[in-house]
């Protein structure tokens, strides 16, 4: 069986990658008759819980990939000296690797192909996000996945386009791997009441889980519930994922005060991070979830919206219209009273029969999506371990 390489190392955004690359190697491990096996490779210093829950997945522990330490010092500078990461490539066909993915690139004369990954191209659509010297590293590491890779995934059709404009050489060898969110169908604990208890609300809820990061748009539900409670309405938001952003430290703080401000902090509630048992049966009971992101590379709220069944109020951008979930409230990204107007329409729309039927139909089509994700994925690797590395 021909094994595949996914080297992890901690940086920020890693909740949302690990969210990614759970989705990933649980569709592989569940592949019928599959013919590539993947191993994930990882600090010794790594916390566990940032490995844990990586499906059957073998993991590999080494202290090569702690940052910081002499070994990585050591690396480093080979790989400058060399322009090869002959350090991590030891590590790599010691372990029997033939293909590493989505984990960057050997560099020149490499023996082992690699299959790079560009999320999205936020960089390019949105760069007041971010600060000048981040824009350009940003810039400069997808400039160097597409000279050095073999093959350049993107998750969607959306983001291939926008690579034709960043790096039109390198679209001829990009594939496109939509990725299918795994849920838990069996997590029946812990009940609706639980949950009310433990987080400190009652009735029916729209919930949002994305990072409390710029892009994600928060300001405009607040926005939103300001209208709505204009208009003698109330309707309770739950809100949960990190709330810092690197890009933007204060982001977090001006959109509670921006809550208070408007009186709609009681409706706004944050919960933070929690446990994904918690996190399912939050969704599972929502009237319906929300996603008002200026910018996606492939959301994965829409996706997880999808493998639930659950009913999405979501931006109207390019990427979302292409995920197309099933009964989607979509609103102009910007638009607060649009968005209004939408949450009022899905919560006059309760219906708890239909939400239980939708729910069997999603647990029913999702091993046919989960296996369509990882058949196309194994299929790239084959095409990129047949072709072997580029010289």
């Amino acid at each position: 069986m021909l094994r595949v390489g996914f080297v992890h190392e901690y940086h920020e955004g890693w909740l949302g990658g690990l969210n990614y690359f759970r989705n990933l190697l649980s569709a592989i491990e569940r592949l019928p008759g599959r013919s590539i096996e993947a191993v994930v490779f990882a600090g010794s210093s790594l916390p566990e819980h940032h490995v844990n829950g990586l499906s059957n997945t073998e993991v590999v522990r080494s202290s090569l990939l702690n940052p910081g330490t002499p070994r990585s010092f050591a690396r480093r500078l080979l790989k400058r000296v060399s322009a090869r990461d002959l350090a991590l490539e030891w590590l790599l066909r010691r372990h029997g690797i033939a293909v590493l993915s989505h984990s960057g690139y050997l560099g020149s004369g490499g023996r082992i192909p690699a299959i790079g990954w560009i999320p999205d191209f936020q960089f390019l659509h949105l760069q007041d996000f971010f600060q000048p010297d981040e824009l350009k590293r940003r810039i400069a590491q997808s400039r160097d996945v597409c000279r050095f890779c073999e093959c350049v995934l993107l998750s969607s059709h959306d983001a291939q386009g926008d690579l034709k404009n960043f790096s039109p050489a390198c679209a001829e060898k990009s594939r496109v791997l939509q990725f299918v969110a795994d849920v838990s169908f069996d997590e029946r604990k812990p009940s609706g009441l639980e949950l009310q208890q433990r987080y400190g609300f009652t009735g029916d809820y729209l919930l949002v889980t994305n990072q409390f990061w710029a892009h994600k748009n928060h300001n405009v539900i607040i926005e939103a519930l300001r209208v709505l409670r204009a208009r003698g309405r109330k309707v309770t938001v739950l809100a949960t994922g990190h709330t810092h952003d690197h890009r933007q430290p204060q982001y977090f703080d001006s959109l509670m005060r921006a809550a208070k401000d408007s009186r709609v902090d009681d409706c706004f509630r944050v919960l933070g991070v929690l446990p994904r048992e918690d996190l399912l049966g939050l969704m599972r009971d929502a009237v319906a979830l929300l996603n008002p992101s200026l910018f996606e590379g492939w959301s994965t709220v829409v996706e997880e919206a999808k493998s639930l069944g659950k009913r999405i109020i979501l931006s109207d951008i390019a990427v979302h219209r292409e995920q197309a979930p099933r009964d989607g409230l979509y609103f102009p990204a910007r638009d607060a009273e649009a968005l209004a107007g939408a949450m009022e329409e899905a919560m006059a729309a309760v219906d708890r029969v239909q939400a239980a039927r939708m729910m069997e139909e999603a647990r029913e089509l999702l091993p046919q999506r989960r296996r369509a994700f990882a058949q196309n994925y194994q299929e790239i690797v084959m095409e990129v371990a047949s072709a072997g590395p580029a010289r």
